[in-house]
C-alpha cells in the first residue's frame, strides 16, 4: 500500500489481478516492475515471492527507504532508487518519481540498443523526453485528490508510449507475455 492506501502501491492483490488477466499462473515467470513505489514493501514482497516463487521485482522509487521496511535485494529483486545505497550525484540532488523510471529507461536503452538504432527513432525520443518532462513535473506539483486522475493519466501515457515503442522496435523485449 502507498500512504495507507491499500489501492496503491505492490501488492499481493495487485499483482494476483494483472497475473490473472495476463493468463499467467502461480508457477510462470514474469515480471513486476513498479513506477514510483514499493521501496518500503517488504512484507508485500515476501507474499507476493511466496505465492509466485518465479516472479522477478524490479522497484523504482524515489522516496526514502526505510531500514524496517525496505525490499530485500536478492536474485530475484533488483531496487533502482537513488536513495538506497546512493552515489555522490544522488546524495546532492533529489529526483522524481518520473526521474527515476525515466534514468533506468535510458540506461537499458542504451544498454539493448546500438547506436545506430538509438540514433534512427530520434523522433519518438524526443516524444519520449516530452512525456518524461511532463510526468516529472507532475511528479512535483501538490495537488488536489479531485486532479490525481488526470495526473496519473498523463504518467500511465508516458509508460504506454515506452511499452508500445519497445513492443515495435524491439518485439523479442518482453518475450511472449506482452
Amino acid at each position: 500500500s502507498v500512504g495507507g492506501n491499500s489501492n496503491r502501491g505492490l501488492t499481493l492483490e495487485h499483482v494476483e489481478l494483472i497475473s490473472s488477466t495476463q493468463g499467467l499462473n502461480e508457477n510462470d515467470s514474469f515480471l513486476v516492475v513498479t513506477a514510483d513505489n514499493g521501496i518500503n514493501s517488504r512484507q508485500e514482497q515476501k507474499r507476493i515471492q511466496e505465492r509466485f516463487p518465479n516472479v522477478k521485482i524490479i522497484i523504482t522509487d524515489h522516496h526514502n527507504p526505510d531500514p524496517e521496511m525496505v525490499i530485500e535485494e536478492n536474485d530475484k529483486t533488483i531496487i533502482f532508487n537513488p536513495h538506497y545505497k546512493p552515489t555522490e550525484f544522488f546524495k546532492k540532488y533529489n529526483i522524481s518519481g518520473a526521474s527515476t523510471t525515466g534514468v533506468l529507461l535510458k540506461s537499458i536503452l542504451n544498454k539493448r540498443l546500438k547506436a545506430e538504432d538509438l540514433s534512427n527513432f530520434e523522433r519518438n525520443f524526443e516524444k519520449i523526453n516530452t512525456l518524461f518532462k511532463v510526468s516529472n513535473m507532475l511528479d512535483y506539483v501538490e495537488t488536489h485528490p479531485a486532479d490525481k486522475p488526470e495526473k496519473d493519466y498523463v504518467i500511465t501515457k508516458f509508460l504506454r508510449y515506452i511499452r508500445n515503442f519497445l513492443i515495435v522496435h524491439r518485439p523479442d523485449y518482453f518475450g511472449e507475455h506482452r
